[in-house]
């Protein structure tokens, strides 16, 4: 299990985004309260407990993840996981971003990242409310295709070019109840603000899915179609 702690400083990209901040935990390992307020994220936990293989194990889950990604369920491959904490008083916002910019995930039958298949599972555990940080995406944005993504605050669209009410775009707030969750393509812009509740905590599970006619890590980030080559603002020479 991993952990990324948040001391405010800015986020790189996934290789870097921990920037010597991420701790590798085990059952044993035992967070204090002064710690844990400032943990972001935890990552790679599937197998520790029940509660969570269950959840990702969902016969109704699963039905819907491979109606999405239009194979069978045995063809599905879960290769990320990940728990989000959003602290009252100011737990910080994810920017605009893709998922799909994080992850070299190709096809067999293309070298092209754009045209591989990933579907994201974002499942509250906690109320997820418009004050404490619920999710905001852009309504049909995955067919717009890669947006260029820049280290600045976080691995994320530019401001100037990030989805926003003032430019045309729909934007959509996605409130949900603790248990409820949202499926969405892997191209799709989404990003969480700032928790500006001062009590309520905004805690959510998020799994991304492929096929096994996919391959995660089968293209170098750096090859033409890559993730960086397809995602990378800097790498393009380009600059926000």
């Amino acid at each position: 299990v991993g952990a990324c702690i948040d001391d405010n400083q800015n986020d790189k990209e996934m290789k870097e985004s921990t920037g010597g901040k991420l701790r590798v935990l085990d059952e044993t390992t035992v967070l204090s309260p002064s710690i844990s307020h400032h943990v972001r994220k935890l990552m790679g936990f599937i197998g520790y407990t029940n509660a969570i293989d269950e959840i990702v194990n969902d016969p109704w889950l699963l039905r819907l993840v491979s109606s999405l990604l239009k194979c069978n369920v045995e063809d599905l491959v879960l290769f990320q996981d990940m728990a989000m904490l959003k602290p009252p008083g100011g737990g910080r916002e994810k920017p605009w971003h893709q998922d799909k910019a994080y992850f070299n995930t190709t096809t067999t039958s293309s070298s092209s990242l754009e045209s591989s298949k990933v579907v994201g599972c974002w499942l509250a555990v906690d109320s997820s409310t418009l004050d404490n940080g619920c999710l905001r995406m852009m309504r049909g944005g995955h067919k717009h295709g890669p947006m260029m993504h820049f280290s600045v605050r976080d691995y994320q669209i530019c401001d100037s070019e990030a989805p926003s009410i003032a430019k045309g775009d729909d934007i959509v707030a996605v409130p949900l109840e603790p248990g409820g969750l949202v499926l969405f393509d892997g191209m799709l812009p989404h990003g969480t603000p700032t928790n500006r509740s001062q009590s309520r905590r905004r805690r959510a599970l998020q799994f991304h899915w492929t096929t096994r006619t996919e391959r995660e890590e089968d293209v170098d980030e750096n090859d033409n179609g890559g993730r960086l080559a397809m995602f990378g603002g800097t790498f393009n020479g380009l600059s926000c």
